[in-house]
């Protein structure tokens, strides 16, 4: 298609809504596609560059630490929902066995 001074100046009328269809949708998967190498490139120079400190020695801020939480939390709570004590737990000897072991000794 030809563009002439018309369609310069009112671009819908000219144009069939398909072929504006198609052009939205063209561009919003450039844009979708642009915007996924940007997520990609930044995260890839985010980890590489090592901006994050990762080590023990810093605490993490409170979202990290919430998200850290909620998803140990949750993984526990699903993981070990058929999972049943074992029988005789609160016996005296066992409990002085459980602190020998905890210990180390």
């Amino acid at each position: 298609m030809l563009i002439n001074d018309t369609m310069m100046e009112h671009p819908i009328q000219c144009m069939g809504w398909s072929e504006l269809d198609a052009e939205i949708r063209a561009l919003s998967r450039g844009t979708l596609a642009a915007a996924l190498a940007f997520i990609l490139i930044a995260g890839a120079v985010f980890v590489f560059f090592g901006f994050y400190d990762i080590s023990a020695t810093a605490p993490h801020s409170p979202i990290t630490s919430w998200i850290i939480d909620a998803t140990r939390f949750r993984s526990i709570k699903v993981h070990a929902a058929g999972i049943a004590a074992p029988l005789g737990l609160d016996d005296p000897v066992n409990v002085l066995i459980g602190v020998e072991h905890f210990r180390g000794a």
